[in-house]
Order: C-alpha cells, then structure tokens, then sequence
C-alpha cells in the first residue's frame, strides 16, 4: 500500500439540526426551483450546450438554464416495480466528456444498479447495459471522471471512477469503471467499513476521497488525498 496524505478534518457532525442560510451575491439574481427529490447536477459537457442534467421528480431531468425549470420530460425514469423492500434510491450520475451521450447512473437501495445509457435527443436516451450490485451488497455512491489532459499521467486519463461501499462490513474504495461492461476494479482503499463518502478529481488527476468513519453514527469525516502518481499505479499493480 502506498501512504496515504490525511488533508484536512472535513466535517465536525453534530446532534443539532441544519440549517441552509441562502444570501444573493452581488451581480446575480437568485432563484429558486422546487424539486423533489433531487440529486447532484451534472453539467452536459457537449459542445455548446448550457443546460444540466440531474435526478428529479422520478428521474433524470434535464434543467433548461434558459427557461429555468426543469423539463417535463424525463430523460430516463428512475427503476420501479418490485425490486425490494426498500428503494431504488438515487446515489450518482456521470456524463463522458469524451462522448457526451454516454451517460452513468447509479441507484442503491434494495435494488442496486450502474446502469449506462446513450442519449438520443435532449430528453431521450436508450438503455445500453446494467450491473446488478445488489448480490455482492456494492452500493455505488459517487461517479467521477478523471479529466483527459496532458496534466494527468496517461493510463488514468478518461477514466470512470466509482467510490462504493462494499457491503456492510467489507472496506469502502475507490473503482476504476469499464465502460463497456460496468465491471468495478479497486484501486483505492479508503480505510473505513460501513461507510463510504463523495469523490472528486482535480486537473492533474490527484483523487480526494471524504471518509466518514463509521455508518449510522454522527461523527466526523476525513478528506483524503491520493496522488495521480500513486493512482494510475494502482490500475495495474495493487491499491494504493
């Protein structure tokens, strides 16, 4: 294993409720658009486009940033039926920006599922192929692709990133995602059971991985740091 860069104590939890204070910055109008239940906002990376996609309403939505509101139509609706006792719930979403009709999707629950889509016009997409996780207990909660530039060490350029629970007592991680047959490959041990937190990428492919210690308890989180070095080693030797 490679060490590992403890950066910064992220979150101080507490029994107290949270409360979401809300002030105008100067220059800008805000507003505000009911949606319910909603889920991260992805924005569409193709050429010219100015909207985002994200999960609302029974689905993922495409948001018209011109007309401020959702649209009607669901580009994909979110699984039903009966999977389980309990969800599908929605965990992530993630759009290829080297071929942006390529679209990830991530639900949990009873029925746990990354599924890829192609999209076919604004509102409308295809389903290509699934991955049943639910078995093997894998709950993918977040979906990030390392950016495809010169900064970031050739073999990790593009990649599909996964961080997901493995079970309820096996160790959380870091996946690199084939994105042809959504098969999930560990790279990155984070060092907790039970319990698994947000990624994200910067532009030279270093991965920053928050860490809650513990499911279901009100404790603090860790941000930690794994360099693009030590990653793009991990795709083809052991995890870092």
């Amino acid at each position: 294993m490679s060490s590992r860069f403890l950066m910064a104590l992220l979150i101080a939890a507490t029994a107290a409720p949270v409360f979401a204070f809300y002030a105008q910055p100067a220059g800008y109008t805000l507003s505000e658009v009911p949606n319910t239940p909603s889920g991260q906002v992805v924005w569409d990376p193709a050429v010219s486009a100015t909207d985002f996609y994200a999960h609302s309403n029974g689905g993922i939505r495409r948001f018209d940033t011109a007309g401020g509101a959702f649209s009607s139509t669901l580009l994909f609706p979110e699984p039903s039926g009966a999977i389980g006792a309990y969800g599908p719930y929605f965990d992530a979403l993630a759009i290829d920006p080297s071929s942006p009709n390529d679209f990830y999707v991530s639900y949990s629950g009873s029925y746990s599922r990354l599924i890829k889509l192609t999209r076919t016009g604004a509102d409308a997409s295809i389903f290509v192929n699934s991955t049943d996780f639910s078995t093997n207990g894998e709950f993918i909660y977040g979906l990030q692709f390392v950016p495809d530039n010169a900064n970031v060490p050739a073999v990790l350029r593009g990649q599909l990133l996964a961080v997901a629970a493995v079970g309820f007592s096996g160790v959380s991680g870091v996946y690199v995602v084939d994105t042809t047959t959504l098969a999930l490959t560990r790279i990155i041990d984070v060092t907790t059971t039970q319990a698994s937190g947000p990624i994200t990428v910067d532009e030279s492919g270093n991965v920053y991985a928050v860490v809650p210690t513990s499911y279901g308890t009100p404790t603090g989180a860790l941000l930690y740091k794994f360099s693009a070095a030590d990653v793009a080693a991990a795709l083809t030797t052991t995890p870092v």
